[in-house]
């Protein structure tokens, strides 16, 4: 089954995680003194008072921009961001392979905001040349990534808007793990979630994926691999014989290109139980605030019964 985005008029969580994203251009509540902030790479970073231009050098960063109510200050955001709407008008900041410096510099930013998961130490060094300040957001789980709402709210004078929008997002996912709380520990399905189909990249111990996999109601086969992204050999996956597949390709996944480099995965339950989907990268791969929606569509897939009000047709 091929993911296909639709509203989800039965299920509330969903309305509320969609509503989150369009909210970006709210006032400051209040402005506040110049701080000390620490980041997610341990930095501690002098923020001014008032935030008024920012560039993002991450997509996950810019959509919590939004969620954060704060997405009107966005003057550059990177080659790769492409949601929300709103952000069509902005320019653009090559960022990969090669950070453009120069166009960042020429966009009078007076925050730089980014994720450790996207860049390194090495842009906030070279920032420092020119006193803008650069702040990296972590994922290190869901609580993490929600409250990099909050973070960002309070850095750019939205802490009203992004308290209740973190809120939001955290009541969301809870209400999607009571929904699929009815599994039983012996009957919980066996999840394996991949990135590609030819090279098996998947994700290792630490992932917040793993996460998102238990409040849908089922338990990654890959938690306890103890590297961050490993490539998981055929005798693998066959010896932990998966229930539901996902696999992180949207449109572009085709069931029989599976089968053709994999052939003996027709012995899998995830295949031959028609239990293997394909959802939007940017669901799962974007530490931002449509987890929530990349946990409702897991939902719908690994706990259908209990999901039964999710239309994903």
């Amino acid at each position: 089954m091929v993911f296909n985005r639709t509203s989800f008029v039965s299920t509330v969580v969903a309305i509320g995680a969609f509503v989150l994203m369009v909210q970006g251009c709210s006032k400051p509540a209040s402005e506040r003194s110049p701080a000390l902030f620490t980041d997610a790479l341990g930095r501690s970073v002098i923020i001014p008072d008032s935030v008024r231009r920012i560039v993002s050098l991450a997509p996950s960063a810019t959509e919590t921009l939004f969620a954060a109510g704060a997405g009107g200050k966005l003057v550059g955001v990177t080659t790769s961001d492409d949601y929300p709407r709103e952000i069509d008008a902005v320019p653009r900041v090559t960022a990969f392979p090669a950070v453009d410096y120069e166009r960042i510099v020429s966009l009078q930013p007076d925050l730089i905001l980014t994720s450790s998961d996207v860049n390194g130490p090495d842009i906030g060094d070279r920032m420092s040349e020119f006193a803008v300040p650069v702040f990296y957001l972590g994922s290190e789980n869901l609580e993490n990534i929600f409250d990099n709402v909050r973070v960002v709210g309070t850095l750019t004078g939205t802490a009203s808007q992004a308290e209740t929008q973190a809120r939001l997002l955290a009541q969301s996912v809870v209400q999607i793990g009571t929904m699929t709380s009815s599994n039983t520990p012996g009957a919980t399905p066996k999840v394996l979630v991949l990135i590609g189909i030819d090279e098996l990249y998947s994700f290792g111990h630490g992932s917040y994926v793993h996460e998102m996999i238990r409040y849908a109601g089922g338990r990654s086969i890959t938690e306890d691999i103890p590297m961050a992204a490993p490539v998981l050999s055929e005798e693998f996956v066959l010896a932990q014989q998966p229930d539901v597949v996902v696999v992180a390709m949207g449109p572009d996944f085709s069931m029989d290109d599976l089968i053709d480099s994999h052939p003996s995965w027709t012995e899998l339950p995830a295949v031959a139980n028609d239990r293997v989907y394909s959802i939007d990268p940017d669901l799962i791969l974007r530490p931002g605030p449509r987890v929530v929606d990349g946990v409702l569509f897991l939902a719908t897939w690994i706990s259908p019964e209990m999901m039964s009000g999710a239309d994903t047709e």
